[in-house]
């Protein structure tokens, strides 16, 4: 089963995220197999916040992703405010590791959420939205794929790792899109993403 965990940081407990960093990298190192791509989202600067960390993650079943969750540094040290978890079906058969692309690129974590009950009008127009993003996954999609309910048969939104330049190219990117046109999301969500991991 695949997941998508979203951490959201507590800004009352920012200064807590370097005592515990190394504990996260090791710790995240130890579940390599099971982690499609990771990573912290920022401020569009780089330079000013960590906002929080996306995962996209592969394991058995709710047990195995709890314990992963519930043993993880930084959530153990209290850094963060939110943690959410869903159910993910990625759309490509690829990881963070596999992406062409490098690290010096600027990259987008998108995340749509959908409206309640589209989920017929999500699969008329699935193919339309497949044709939309198939120039982009050679090279700039890292990963992307759909938010379903618990039990992984409703439809609930997407998530995506994207590299493009410019928050102006993710939000046109977005508004092409046939889910975006035809009214599937209630709202979206663009942060920039960082690759996760330590100093190589």
């Amino acid at each position: 089963m695949h997941f998508h965990l979203q951490m959201v940081n507590d800004p009352a407990t920012a200064d807590r995220r370097f005592k515990s960093l190394h504990a996260h990298w090791a710790y995240l190192d130890e579940y390599a197999a099971h982690i499609l791509a990771r990573g912290p989202v920022v401020a569009d600067d780089d330079e000013t916040k960590t906002l929080g960390s996306i995962f996209f993650v592969e394991f058995a079943d709710w047990n195995e992703v709890r314990g992963f969750i519930d043993n993880e540094p930084h959530n153990n040290n209290g850094i963060y405010k939110e943690v959410h978890v869903d159910r993910w079906q990625p759309a490509l058969a690829r990881s963070q590791r596999d992406f062409p692309g490098d690290r010096s690129q600027i990259h987008w974590y998108i995340r749509g959420y959908g409206v309640r009950g589209k989920s017929e009008q999500r699969k008329a127009l699935l193919k339309a939205q497949r044709e939309y993003f198939a120039p982009y996954d050679g090279d700039k999609v890292i990963v992307r794929g759909a938010i379903l309910d618990d039990q992984g048969r409703e439809w609930m939104g997407n998530a995506a790792l994207i590299a493009l330049p410019t928050r102006k190219d993710i939000d046109a990117l977005m508004a092409g899109s046939p889910f975006f046109k035809n009214g599937l999301y209630d709202r979206v969500l663009v942060q920039r993403h960082k690759f996760g991991g330590g100093p190589a």
